[in-house]
This record gives structure tokens, C-alpha cells and sequence, in this order.
């Protein structure tokens, strides 16, 4: 038998990974859909796979590069929208840092 199989605190940790992850794909695939929609594109490039590490102003160069362009109405509201999607990208992508960092001190502890 495993040696974590039964620790109730790796277990409730990967647990809580599991969520986090779940939750920060949700919310980049709310991203993308909202993104598609609003620009009208069918394919999210690469280069915006992960857009919470951009500024708005990189994120925008980078639609601009792809001949992507929208009123300044919408600009503006895309900025609001960006803003807060990345912040709650960054909050999740560092909870989720945190608990891996959890998860292998709670192994080694174990190991040890």
C-alpha cells in the first residue's frame, strides 16, 4: 500500500488542486468563448494561451497582430473585462502554486 494512499491532509490538498485547476480552466475557456465572440476569430492563437501573464496593452498588440480590430467601445469594455479576468487568472495560478507546494512538502514530510 502507498504511503499517501490514506493521508487525509495530501489528500484534501490534492483535492483542492484538483478544484483550483478546474476553476482556472473554466474561467480561460469562459475567456476564449467571450474572446471568439467578440472578435470574431475561430482559432485563439498560441501566443494568447496564457494571457493572464500578458498586460492588457501586450494582449491587445497581439490581437492587433492578427489583423484583429474592434471600436474603441468595445476596446474599453475588453479592458474592464481583461483586467478582471486576469486577476482572478493570477489569484487561482498562484493558490494553485501553493497547494503543489503543499502537496510535495507534505510528500517528503512522509518520505522522510
Amino acid at each position: 500500500m502507498n504511503k499517501f494512499t490514506h493521508n487525509p491532509k495530501l489528500e484534501e490538498a490534492m483535492q483542492l488542486h484538483a478544484f483550483l485547476s478546474s476553476q482556472k480552466q473554466q474561467l480561460t475557456n469562459q475567456f476564449f468563448q467571450a474572446l471568439k465572440r467578440d472578435y470574431n476569430i475561430a482559432h485563439v492563437p498560441s501566443q494568447l494561451s496564457r494571457w493572464w501573464e500578458l498586460t492588457f496593452p501586450e494582449f491587445h498588440a497581439e490581437l492587433e497582430a492578427l489583423q484583429v480590430r474592434r471600436g474603441l467601445c468595445v476596446l474599453e469594455d475588453w479592458r474592464e473585462f481583461f483586467s478582471l479576468m486576469r486577476e482572478k487568472a493570477v489569484k487561482l495560478e498562484a493558490d494553485i502554486r501553493v497547494t503543489e507546494e503543499d502537496i510535495q512538502r507534505l510528500k517528503n514530510t512522509f518520505l522522510a
